[in-house]
């Protein structure tokens, strides 16, 4: 189904037109994956296949039934009652309000589409939803009730929808930066939800409300053009908000300045690192991992450093050539690194922990991969 709906910031949609998609995808299942669901994580790459998807130990990915080239992907996973979602759009556990919901959301233009996980016997239909402006990166509160989150890049702002299925976008938020690329969760306990964004030119915003229906506030902290933005969290608990800016800037999540860790010309042997790319946070560890490369070849080094000592413990100097998108497992044991530059594309698994990173396995994926999102075992 297609959802069409306004962004503007003081009034609900004015209209919601419905479509049938007309195209489906085989995410997980025994004829995808060398093991059944539930073995072992299985790690998403969009790269110049298509979608391939691939477990920890794999020496290839497997190419999927869908092309796309998306902006951002994630992989939503709860179980509970009273969620934010139709009873048809997830699987009744024990009943009418007990469900148990896994979704690959992924963006691409104006467009915002979430996949249900299919059992072996079916393949379900995505559900799009199209907005009118093109959409950066998504994140979801994991709250009851809880909201979708979309960057609007070329507005300047952060939609906030109610559902999918039957989506209502709520009023758009205005950030005092501008081109809004990535986006993470902070907190989501009720009353008060924090969001965090990061903005390409003036820096990183702290978003606020008190109810989702509301304008929000905006604080900002403005450290110029960043890169990328780790959190990691979806819950109350995430203490450490990493952001990378050449260098390694570290907040709170109420967005006070914590420390900087330098990045810029460390050596690492004969490689000097020219520029931070992407961060992650392992809230559980208090650990950031940092993709970085060095000039002229852009061969990627991941840097670990331990947040509550704001230092440098390890690096792996071994990752291919400019390194994009990065992904923790759950449990903070595997980081998957897409070199976007390896011809063909590779996916490097790195062994994570608070003693730093090492080398664990490459996979051969399609050429230039550079979005990847995680299904978590089970």
């Amino acid at each position: 189904m297609k959802v069409e709906m306004e962004t503007e910031m003081t009034s609900f949609p004015k209209k919601k037109v419905w479509a049938v998609a007309v195209f489906s995808i085989l995410l997980t299942g025994c004829d995808c994956c060398d093991n059944c669901p539930g073995s072992t994580e299985h790690v998403f790459v969009a790269d110049g296949n298509g979608l391939e998807v691939a477990q920890p130990n794999d020496a290839a990915a497997q190419k999927l039934a869908l092309t796309f080239s998306p902006s951002s992907m994630m992989f939503w996973r709860q179980s509970g009652s009273g969620l934010g979602v139709e009873a048809g759009d997830c699987s009744v556990l024990g009943s009418a309000d007990d469900f148990t919901c896994s979704r690959l959301f992924y963006t691409s233009g104006t467009a915002l589409t979430a996949v249900a996980e299919p059992t072996i016997t079916s393949t379900p239909q995505p559900v799009t939803i199209t907005t009118s402006h093109p959409v950066g990166s998504v994140a979801f509160s994991g709250a009851p009730g809880g909201l979708l989150y979309v960057t609007y890049p070329n507005d300047a702002s952060v939609g906030r929808i109610l559902g999918y299925s039957e989506a209502e976008l709520l009023p758009a938020i205005s950030l005092h930066g501008t081109k809004p690329l990535m986006l993470a969760i902070t907190a989501n306990s009720n009353p008060l939800h924090f969001m965090l964004s990061g903005n390409s030119s003036s820096g990183v915003s702290l978003v606020s409300f008190t109810d989702i229906g509301d304008s929000g506030t905006v604080k900002t902290a403005a450290i110029g053009s960043n890169n990328g933005i780790g959190v990691n969290s979806f819950g109350a608990n995430a203490r450490f908000v990493a952001v990378v800016n050449i260098d390694l800037l570290v907040y709170d999540k109420d967005l006070n300045f914590l420390g900087k860790v330098a990045i810029l010309g460390k050596k690492v042997g004969t490689i000097t690192l020219v520029a931070a790319n992407r961060v992650v946070v392992d809230q559980g560890t208090n650990m950031a991992y940092v993709s970085s490369f060095s000039d002229p070849t852009s061969k990627g080094v991941i840097v670990a450093v331990d947040l509550s000592a704001m230092s440098i413990v390890g690096q792996v100097a071994t990752v291919g050539v400019l390194p994009a998108t990065m992904v923790l497992s759950p449990d903070g044991d595997h980081l998957y690194v897409a070199n976007y530059g390896d011809t063909p594309g590779t996916v490097t698994v790195l062994n994570a922990g608070p003693g730093g990173v090492t080398f664990g396995t490459t996979i051969a994926v399609g050429k230039n991969p550079g979005v990847m999102a995680l299904r978590p075992p089970g």
